[in-house]
This record gives structure tokens, C-alpha cells and sequence, in this order.
């Protein structure tokens, strides 16, 4: 995860790659999801850190799509290859608004050619309505606990 400012002026684009070279990890199988704690100060310069990553391999999605400063702009305006949709819009699955979030988010997503995650995923119920919905990927305790690096 990293936050916008870590992309903008705290040199991400550079140290990623360098960092990754070190420990053997090839690039082409990490993903940088852009948090949304805090809104781009300069989204050109957001863009150009994330498109300097891309174009070394590195893939990237922003993490708890719908709930901080997001914005249907950016998925215009950066260079993106995936959304991971917020565990709350997960855990609404059952609720008419919650399956409508969920269904517009893949809706889009699939248009866009972007990679589909959801946060959040208890049960097998949850999971069969988000592979239905066109998610590719689930997070979440019915997959797994979290575990230390």
C-alpha cells in the first residue's frame, strides 16, 4: 500500500524498483495499490510516478475503492490496472445498496479491462456472489487469516 504523497514526492517510482532488484522480486509480480487516507496534491505528478512504475512491470489498483478520497476521475486519469473494492461495500452484499455498489464497480471494471479484488470475504456465500458479480480476486478470512511478513 502506498499513500499519494509516496508516489509524488516521496520517490516510490525510483526506490520500488531498486528495493525489489535487491531482494530477487521480479516486478512484473507486485502490485502498489494507492491507499485513499489522503487526496493527491498534484494528480499529474501521481500520474507520471505511477506510469514510471508501470512501465517497469509493476502493476497498480486502488485499495478500498468507494470509501476515502476517490474519485471516479482518477480511474480516467491514472494510470490503473486494478480496483480492490472496500470490505464495507463486501459485508453489504446482502443489502440492496451494497450488491448495486458491488455490481457497478465490476460493471466499470470489466469495461475498463481492470483487475476486480474484493476486501473482505467471510463466507463461501460472499465469494460465489462476487466470482457471479465478475471479481477475480477475494481478501479476506474465508481465503485465510492475515500472517506476519
Amino acid at each position: 500500500n502506498a499513500t499519494a504523497s509516496d508516489f509524488e514526492t516521496g520517490g516510490l517510482a525510483e526506490r520500488l524498483p531498486q528495493q525489489a532488484a535487491r531482494v530477487g522480486l521480479p516486478l512484473d509480480r507486485l502490485w502498489v495499490e494507492l491507499t485513499e487516507e489522503e487526496p493527491p496534491q498534484e494528480i499529474g505528478r501521481l500520474s507520471e510516478a505511477m506510469a514510471a512504475l508501470r512501465a517497469a512491470g509493476v502493476r497498480i489498483a486502488v485499495d478500498d475503492f468507494g470509501t476515502g478520497f476517490s474519485s471516479l476521475g482518477w480511474i480516467l486519469r491514472l494510470p490503473l490496472d486494478g480496483v480492490k473494492l472496500d470490505a464495507s461495500f463486501t459485508n453489504a452484499l446482502g443489502l440492496k445498496a451494497g450488491l448495486a455498489v458491488a455490481r457497478a464497480v465490476a460493471g466499470m471494471g470489466a469495461e475498463l479491462g481492470l483487475s476486480l479484488t474484493a476486501e473482505g470475504v467471510q463466507s463461501d456465500q460472499q465469494g460465489a456472489a462476487l466470482r457471479a458479480l465478475g471479481y477475480h480476486y477475494g481478501q479476506g478470512a474465508h481465503f485465510g487469516m492475515p500472517r506476519p511478513a
